[in-house]
């Protein structure tokens, strides 16, 4: 019997880890022993193999980071893995100290740009340049970068520090098409409801969808899931998101778990995501495993989810005129959904279903 792999996935916190990482690793715990290094405040978790670190995902305080850092490296030297991947941009940071004493072979995940990427404050700017010392003390280490599509590839690499042979492009973490329930054609309703499932932040383009809900009106139905997160600098505030939570048209949501969400997708109609930057947006894949046509930006990690015209409408970045003229189209041509909702189904299955991704982590151990 061949020796088993020893795995720590480092994650920022616990329910990202249960929204977007559980499939794969209960999978490839099936034939590995699977570690699991995150922040798990507010859970109660009766697993040896589950442990806690603060990571703390939006600060920049130096000896925070420095202390996790070495708690980290702690953890790591304590479990002696054989494989550790770190996933986004913080645990890459904090896993630099460990990864200079440990054996194990090194994997980055890039679940996403993000804000330090996107935004050219002089916050955002010092991040980017301590990820970026961080990334070549990994292509020197031999590490595996994994990216989830090919413009964040071009992107981190366009200086081409890092090898070919340690790249890797792997669209998302596997999706169950079957979990969700198929949404259904209602005639009888009067309007059509629209669903943005994603944090309020302005680089997720919350500014300009809230101009075009204004502009559109009351001529459709708008729910707007998000979890709170005021830690994100990025965040609406005040006046933005008191104007969010008084329109006629929209309805909020904060609070509701994640089964609750799949039964909303499957009584909506059109998914809208008019983001900045995505690495590959869950909500997207989610809303097309129940049938729904997609209304994305035209960017990188979007445009992977979307064939225009055939599964939905790409738009403009940063256009709330681009937003309102898609939502028109949906609203003027109902009839359009059913057949652009089966055409996000089909691509699912074909590009993003979890054993399509699976064997391409299997595949990279």
């Amino acid at each position: 019997m061949k020796n088993q792999n020893k795995i720590i996935f480092v994650i920022n916190n616990y329910e990202f880890y249960l929204t977007h990482r559980f499939n794969l690793l209960k999978h490839l715990a099936q034939e590995n022993d699977i570690h699991l290094i995150t922040n798990t405040n507010g859970f109660k978790i009766d697993s040896k193999n589950i442990h806690h670190l603060d990571i703390g995902r939006k600060s920049m305080n130096i000896f925070k980071n420095l202390k996790a850092s070495l708690e980290l490296n702690s953890l790591v030297k304590r479990i002696d893995p054989t494989h550790i991947f770190f996933i986004s941009f913080k645990p890459i940071a904090l896993g630099v100290i460990p990864s200079l004493f440990s054996k194990a072979k090194k994997y980055l995940i890039f679940s996403g740009l993000g804000y330090s990427f996107i935004n050219n404050s002089f916050k955002a700017r010092i991040a980017r340049i301590a990820i970026n010392i961080a990334l070549r003390i990994f292509s020197i280490l031999d590490s595996k970068f994994i990216f989830q599509n090919p413009d964040d590839k071009k992107l981190i690499n366009k200086s081409g520090f890092i090898q070919e042979k340690n790249i890797e492009i792997i669209y998302g973490n596997g999706i169950v098409q079957n979990d969700f329930k198929m949404r259904k054609d209602n005639n009888f309703r009067d309007k059509l409801k629209f669903i943005f499932v994603g944090r309020l932040l302005k680089d997720k383009g919350i500014n300009e969808l809230c101009a075009a809900i204004q502009s559109v009106g009351n001529k459709a139905e708008f729910t707007i899931i998000s979890p709170d997160d005021k830690e994100n600098i990025a965040s609406i505030k005040g006046n933005a998101f008191e104007n969010l939570k008084n329109m006629d048209s929209v309805q909020l949501i904060n609070k509701v778990s994640h089964e609750e969400i799949k039964n909303i997708y499957s009584k909506s109609d059109v998914f809208i995501l008019p983001s900045y930057r995505e690495g590959l947006p869950r909500s997207a894949l989610e809303a097309m495993c129940a049938g729904l046509p997609l209304i994305l930006s035209d960017v990188p990690g979007c445009r992977e989810c979307l064939i225009n015209g055939v599964n939905g409408f790409l738009i403009e970045s940063k256009s709330s005129e681009s937003i309102e003229k898609a939502i028109n189209k949906f609203i003027e041509k109902p009839e359009i959904i059913k057949k652009m909702g089966e055409e996000s189904v089909n691509l699912i299955r074909k590009k993003f279903s979890d054993q399509k991704i699976f064997n391409n982590y299997e595949g990279i151990l």
